[in-house]
């Protein structure tokens, strides 16, 4: 049984003297505060907090205010491929990008008319996830080129809430994807727009080798930017690296690039995709840099952009386009102005995207649902065989056939019987 006095303190086993004691308490209310000064400045200047600082919040304003803008944009693509079936080639285009309320209209077309006829690209974005995309024929002096035996006419609907699987549909990533290099004039860059990358890099935003400058590594891949605060803190530069696993647009950069089946001569089991290794894509590179900055009522845009893109591949081979982009702000639209500006007949067939068995027409500008009034697209019927069809001839020879050996069996019985 223990003791106590004034002189010292027994806890158990361990005896502390009344001196080690106020010692530990004042060192202890020290360590305390330091280990507390410490876990704030983790919270306040460590990567957990860095993607909420100041630099990477006005960034996020920046871009965002930026989206509510419309834009015509004007691109060069000059391309250098070393495998061809995977870049693109040199090209222009034209790109409209017009914005209302709940509602985002992108036109694309050749930015050098001239051949006919020529395809314009048109979709209309809705703030509830819906899709239109509607692409029409045009002639060189720009006028829409008449629905024909040849349809040019396409109306599809992609809508979420009629499809059970949203993977097989077409969404804003894979629209933005066909915007022919337009999309980098808003910042987005292999799938993903600038506040994905920003929102995905959570604890791993950090500061930079320079002021302004953030970098990050998320399933997007390696992500570097440096703002310009005198531009309203958008990026005056911008580098992403995507390895074969990086998401691109959903999928990874590897499954984005993955070779097709060869077309004729060879039947291969269902599913199964021939193994290419040497044109396994194993890395893209985007350099985005703006080289002026405009400014529309208050708000900073990028008025001339270039971007460098380079894909590798297992081989060793790379492809690398160089975009030009030309832009200029335009004054926000109304409603009218967003709604579609192709031709579209009442009564015509709207597919549905990823179940194309729905019965949706146009009527009086928008999409319904409802029987056509045009006849099916014959691409999607059987045609039964008719008298001047080849397929009728066979038809006719295989029960001539039949028939010829029919008969034969018949009267060869007949003759044994009458020999017995």
């Amino acid at each position: 049984m223990h003791s106590y006095d004034t002189e010292t303190v027994l806890t158990s086993d361990l005896v502390i003297s009344p001196a080690a004691l106020r010692l530990a308490k004042r060192w202890g209310v020290k360590i305390s505060g330091c280990i507390l000064f410490a876990l704030v400045g983790r919270v306040a200047f460590g990567p957990a907090a860095f993607a909420d600082d100041h630099v990477s919040q006005k960034l996020n304003s920046a871009v965002g205010a930026l989206e509510k803008l419309s834009f015509s944009v004007l691109g060069s693509t000059k391309a250098t491929n070393q495998l061809a079936e995977f870049g693109a080639v040199d090209h222009t285009v034209g790109c409209k990008i017009v914005r209302c309320d709940g509602l985002t209209r992108y036109r694309i077309q050749p930015g050098a008319e001239g051949t006919a006829p020529f395809y314009v690209n048109e979709y209309l974005v809705y703030d509830d996830g819906r899709i239109l995309s509607v692409q029409a024929a045009f002639n060189s002096s720009g006028e829409q080129v008449a629905d024909g035996k040849d349809a040019s006419l396409m109306v599809m609907l992609t809508d979420p809430a009629l499809v059970k699987d949203e993977s097989q549909i077409r969404g804003i990533d894979k629209m933005v994807q066909s915007l022919s290099g337009a999309e980098y004039a808003f910042f987005q860059i292999g799938g993903s727009s600038l506040r994905r990358y920003l929102d995905t890099a959570g604890d791993e935003l950090v500061p930079g080798s320079s002021p302004n400058h953030l970098r990050a590594t998320s399933r997007l891949g390696v992500f570097e930017v440096v703002v310009s605060p005198e531009h309203g803190w958008l990026p005056q530069s911008l580098k992403v690296s995507k390895s074969r696993e990086s998401d691109y647009g959903g999928r990874s950069v590897e499954a984005f690039y993955k070779p097709l089946p060869p077309v004729g001569g060879i039947v291969l089991p269902a599913g199964a995709i021939p193994d290419v290794p040497e044109k396994v894509a194993t890395a893209i590179d985007w350099t985005v840099s703006v080289d002026e900055f405009g400014d529309f009522e208050g708000v900073w845009y990028p008025r001339k952009v270039r971007v460098e893109m380079v894909t590798r591949f297992a081989s060793g081979e790379t492809n690398r386009s160089d975009i030009a982009l030309g832009i200029s702000a335009l004054p926000r639209a109304t409603k009218e102005r967003c709604e579609c500006s192709i031709e579209i007949p009442d009564g015509y067939k709207v597919v549905v995207d990823g179940a194309a068995q729905l019965p949706y027409k146009w009527e009086d500008g928008s999409v319904v649902a409802g029987v056509p009034d045009l006849p099916l697209d014959p691409a999607w019927s059987i045609p039964l065989p008719t008298p001047q069809s080849k397929r009728w001839w066979l038809v006719i020879l295989n029960v001539g056939v039949v028939s010829v050996i029919v008969i034969v069996l018949v009267v060869r019985r007949a003759w044994g019987r009458r020999n017995d």
